[in-house]
């Protein structure tokens, strides 16, 4: 009983970290002025609540070798976090968007709340039709062919409607969810370390010299227009304009290094800050690399070894090769190092979603409609962007099970042969291969709804592809000083 109450102990503490590491994102980005206090209490909400769910599934794993009781206090905590993710996507997070949208000089708060409710109570419909859905309609079925299989009667034999209910709008979520990630992450994976390591003198250099080169073209122009008395062409036009705003860029930009202080000890630090960053470069793009291979090795193996095929959502039958699988298998007989390896990934996974978010900011249908700046973003945009990252992190969950299927299913549970169980152990002996809350979730999802399960395989797929896409197209960009780009650059992770 000790052990079990340091494992929440321990539960405690990261989740401490992760309201910190909230709060950090949340107050960076927020206005230095004009940051409301609703706005940063519903986006540390947003940002916090999913990252819980992370730190929750080592406690999972190793309540395995526990009670009944304990794996049913899990399961309301797991119930709990995504009802909490309803309200804050479905009412909340509307609710302070349409409150803002609605600021007005001539306009009390009165009127801005009783507008915003008549806005929100839309999503809130939008949920309760979903949620009624997943109560009496029972969205999906067992497939014939599996009925009779001991797993899916484990799996089904106490399922309710209640279960039924709130994961079927979940389900809805992780679907858009999928867009977010494959629209963002692949960014962040990709551009955003490679971006890092190419940071510094090259960069400057290279920044120097395209800009002598632009004012050569830019005199010639010029020249061509006012001593030839020759008339420029549109695109010359076009051209010559851009150079004379990369000019004053040019200026401004060295305006700026003239007024910063020039000793010995700032250059110092100044180098140091440039060293330190090649070096995250570095260790971001070994982790992308690996869990990019961790992605394909799984993706193969489901395809290969799955008996249900994508009328399962081609759950594995037998135990993953995958290294981030295997590491994890490993660091749980020491817990909670589970727990702080899979602390560290879920965080990388949400700044690199953070990343992509800055560089192609916060879009509705492709049209960027908020700006997402460091200490300069409207209440709007960090309202929509902690409801994405919301989004996102679900999806993810979702992906551990993915790449992970054998720590997220069994941990080191064994069968009675003292092999590694399967979804074959599963209800075959008492007391042996219990499956895990959070796999019995995505389970449920999988064999009922394949086509959520079969989305995610495919997004999978696609992840791979546009992260490498990205890689490559970063490796190839020169780098741009700060006047060789837009005034006010999307780089601001």
């Amino acid at each position: 009983m000790m052990v079990y109450g340091l494992t929440w102990l321990f539960f405690g503490i990261f989740s401490l970290v992760c309201l910190l590491i909230s709060i950090f994102i949340v107050f960076y980005y927020s206005h230095k002025t004009e940051g409301e206090k609703l706005t940063k209490v519903v986006s540390i909400l947003s940002l916090f609540l999913p990252m819980i769910v992370f730190c929750v599934v080592p406690l999972d794993i190793y309540s395995l070798d526990g009670k009944t009781d304990r794996e049913a206090s899990l399961k309301v905590v797991y119930y709990l976090i995504f009802s909490l993710i309803l309200v804050l996507s479905f009412i909340l997070i509307p609710f302070a968007i349409f409150f803002f949208e609605a600021e007005d000089e001539d306009t009390t708060t009165k009127k801005k709340v009783i507008s915003a409710l008549k806005f929100t109570a839309c999503t809130v419909v939008i949920v309760v039709i979903l949620l009624l859905v997943g109560l009496l309609v029972q969205p999906g079925s067992v497939p014939s062919d599996q009925k009779n299989e001991e797993w899916v009667t484990d799996l089904f034999g106490n399922e309710n409607r209640g279960d039924s209910m709130l994961l079927f709008p979940i389900s809805c979520m992780s679907f858009l969810g999928v867009l977010l990630f494959l629209l963002y992450m692949p960014v962040g994976f990709g551009l955003t370390p490679v971006s890092m390591i190419k940071k510094g003198d090259e960069g400057t250099k290279f920044g120097s010299e395209q800009s002598n080169k632009d004012l050569t073209r830019k005199e010639a122009l010029e020249t061509k227009q006012m001593i030839s008395g020759k008339t420029l062409s549109k695109k010359e036009k076009k051209e010559l304009d851009t150079l004379t705003k990369k000019s004053r860029l040019l200026e401004h930009d060295q305006e700026k290094q003239e007024e910063k202080p020039q000793s010995g000890k700032m250059n110092k630090v100044i180098g140091c800050l440039s060293i330190s960053e090649r070096i995250f470069g570095v260790i971001f793009i070994i982790i992308s690399l690996f869990i990019l291979a961790c992605f394909m090795t799984s993706l193969i193996e489901k395809l290969i070894s799955s008996k249900c095929g994508w009328r399962c959502g081609f759950l594995l039958n037998e135990p993953s090769k995958n290294p981030f699988d295997l590491a994890l298998l490993a660091m749980s007989k020491a817990f909670p190092v589970d727990m702080i390896f899979l602390s560290i990934i879920s965080v990388y996974f949400l700044l690199t979603a953070l990343s992509g978010i800055v560089r192609w900011q916060p879009r509705i249908l492709c049209f960027k409609l908020w700006r997402l700046k460091g200490r300069r973003s409207d209440d709007q945009a960090i309202l929509i962007t902690a409801l994405y990252l919301l989004l996102i992190t679900i999806m993810v969950l979702f992906e551990y099970h993915s790449i992970a299927p054998q720590y997220t299913t069994f941990g080191n549970q064994k069968n009675k042969a003292g092999k590694l169980c399967t979804l074959d152990d599963v209800g075959a002996y008492d007391g042996y291969c219990r499956m895990s809350e959070i796999s019995t979730i995505f389970a449920r999802i999988s064999v009922k709804m394949p086509f959520f399960a079969i989305l995610y395989y495919a997004s999978d797929w696609l992840f791979v592809i546009l992260t490498i896409i990205y890689m490559i197209m970063a490796i190839k960009m020169k780098k741009k000083s700060s006047f060789a780009g837009n005034e006010d650059s999307d780089d601001d992770f």
